[in-house]
């Protein structure tokens, strides 16, 4: 586009007269304007947008640039170069005027030769009309004048009346035609054209003498109504245009306002941020497609603009700097965290090592974000690590499935082993057997967890029945069944915790008996100087007795709860 530019003004520069040229030159001039300021307003947005400052931003024109200025640089001299000719040619048309009219006027005093100086007027008014445009602010005193000194030519001459008559018609014929053009202008939809020709026809009809008396006053009204047509359709061009103007004023106003609601609250997410963006950037295209404006007017209400935008832009740019720190850090912790998962990755501890991911895989998703270019990339590195894991468990736990189902089978003819199982009467080898299907029970390995409960139940339920038909006295009996209760929660899904939780249990129990101890012995203490016994010191001591020996019994119970917990935390 801009060596098109270049190539036109070139052309016009070097092949037309400048007065000729100048419309177009003109019309060159605010078409690159407009272009250079969208250009300069485009990148400025791009710099914005890329994070710089909007008082930071300077446009450097480009050769082609400085190529147009000087262009309309060297226009603008030979204009005034022009011009300034022009000022001279007028001035020196006034002179050769004034001298024409010093000559008409000394030929109106001649007495003789009258066909002589009526052609040596017709002369001296051809030489008046071919001499060219005189300074405007002369020009009437020197129409005038010169008017005057014709009219007394031809009131001094007896040829007065004739020669009168034959200028009158020439007169009426060249108005005529003026009148028809001026009809024309009002057909035109150019008004600059319209306005600048309505000029040239005026100043044409002023020149132009007097018409026939008859026919005079017609015309002048004629001449006046069409003048008024003219004046008014230039009138309501330039009212219309002033209406437009103020109409794009109000509407760049509420854009304006517009652009204040959008970003009166602060966005405070990426996602909120381009919503914003975009929509200000909507704005922008309708501020700039609303029109043209009263340049002031205009020139005011784009400062405010400018301002708002600007400022919601400088806003952006702070928050994208502080989100810049944000996903610094955040790329930061992520990358601890596929470090850390990936010493996990081979780790065959399969239910501690499940539960160390899975919790890392929880703070991946409670951190923030990092980069979009980043943040992507980095999970699938997280994401692979722990599938690497997760394959690998379940390889694992496919071929235990088998061993599982086995142990299914097994446990299942235990089981019906042990329906099965008749007493013989004998308490201690009834024991030893109940013990020899606990000890196969044990030895079967683990069942799914889906049958892991009925089939431990119907073990051990049907267990504790036998041992309660053949155990001894209910000491014998109440520790067998705690053995029982033991194992079964020991091969439960999560039988270390639950060995735990009794462990605790025990000794909470135990802790409130002693303090029970505790409060007897102190009781015993005020008996301390008696020399006898009486009913209240021996309760006392059997109290303590009783409790002490309540400990003792839960010693045994935690003692096996322990050997158990020993047990499991040996490495197999």
């Amino acid at each position: 586009m801009k060596q098109d530019i270049i190539t036109k003004l070139e052309h016009l520069l070097e092949h037309e007269d400048i007065n000729t040229a100048a419309a177009q030159i003109k019309t060159i001039q605010r078409e690159y304007e407009e272009a250079f300021s969208k250009e300069m307003e485009a990148a400025k947005q791009s710099f914005t947008d890329e994070g710089g400052r909007a008082r930071d931003f300077v446009y450097t024109k480009s050769k082609e640039d400085e190529k147009i200025v000087e262009l309309f640089d060297k226009f603008r001299k030979l204009k005034k170069q022009q011009t300034d000719k022009l000022q001279a040619d007028q001035e020196k048309n006034l002179e050769i005027k004034t001298a024409i009219i010093r000559d008409i006027n000394d030929l109106s005093k001649l007495e003789v030769n009258v066909s002589g100086a009526i052609k040596k007027l017709h002369e001296l008014q051809a030489k008046y009309k071919e001499t060219g445009n005189v300074p405007a602010a002369k020009y009437k005193d020197i129409l005038t004048e010169y008017n005057k000194v014709v009219d007394t030519f031809y009131f001094g001459l007896n040829l007065y009346k004739e020669s009168q008559e034959v200028d009158l018609k020439k007169n009426f014929e060249a108005k005529t035609v003026l009148l028809e053009k001026i009809t024309k202008l009002l057909a035109s939809e150019n008004i600059k054209d319209v306005e600048r020709t309505i000029k040239v026809f005026r100043n044409e009809w002023e020149a132009t003498g007097a018409v026939p008396q008859d026919k005079w006053f017609a015309m002048r009204e004629d001449f006046k109504k069409l003048n008024e047509q003219v004046n008014k359709k230039i009138q309501d061009f330039y009212g219309e245009k002033k209406e437009q103007l103020g109409q794009n004023l109000e509407v760049k106003k509420q854009l304006i306002e517009k652009a204040k609601q959008l970003i009166s609250e602060t966005a405070r997410t990426e996602k909120e941020w381009e919503q914003k963006t975009k929509a200000l950037l909507d704005i922008q295209n309708e501020y700039k497609e609303a029109g043209h404006t009263d340049k002031q007017a205009g020139d005011d209400v784009w400062k405010v603009f400018r301002e708002v935008c600007d400022g919601f832009f400088e806003k952006k740019k702070e928050f994208y700097e502080q989100a810049k720190e944000r996903y610094t850090q955040a790329k930061q912790k992520k990358l601890k965290l596929i470090e850390e998962v990936g010493t996990l990755k081979d780790s065959t501890d399969w239910q501690k090592t499940t539960e160390k991911i899975m919790n890392l895989q929880q703070q991946w998703k409670k951190m923030p974000n990092a980069h979009p270019k980043d943040e992507h990339k980095m999970f699938e590195q997280f994401r692979a690590v722990c599938n690497h894991f997760f394959e690998a468990k379940r390889n694992q736990f496919a071929a235990q499935n088998a061993e599982l189902e086995n142990n299914v089978q097994h446990k299942e003819t235990i089981i019906q082993n042990l329906h099965g199982f008749a007493p013989s009467g004998n308490a201690e080898n009834d024991i030893n057997a109940l013990r020899e299907f606990t000890k196969q029970w044990q030895e079967s390995g683990q069942a799914p967890a889906a049958e892991r409960k009925r089939l431990n139940d119907s073990f051990y339920n049907k267990l504790e029945e036998f041992y309660g038909t053949v155990a001894g006295d209910e000491t014998e009996k109440g520790l067998i069944k705690y053995k029982l209760k033991l194992e079964r929660l020991e091969v439960s899904e999560n039988g270390r915790d639950l060995l735990l939780k009794e462990n605790d249990f025990i000794r909470k129990h135990m802790n409130e008996i002693q303090q029970q101890v505790n409060v007897y012995e102190n009781n015993m203490g005020f008996f301390k100087n008696a020399k006898t016994k009486n009913s209240m010191m021996i309760d006392l001591e059997n109290k303590i007795a009783t409790e002490k020996a309540k400990i003792d019994e839960w010693k045994k119970k935690q003692q096996l709860v322990k050997n158990l917990l020993n047990k499991e935390s040996k490495p197999a």
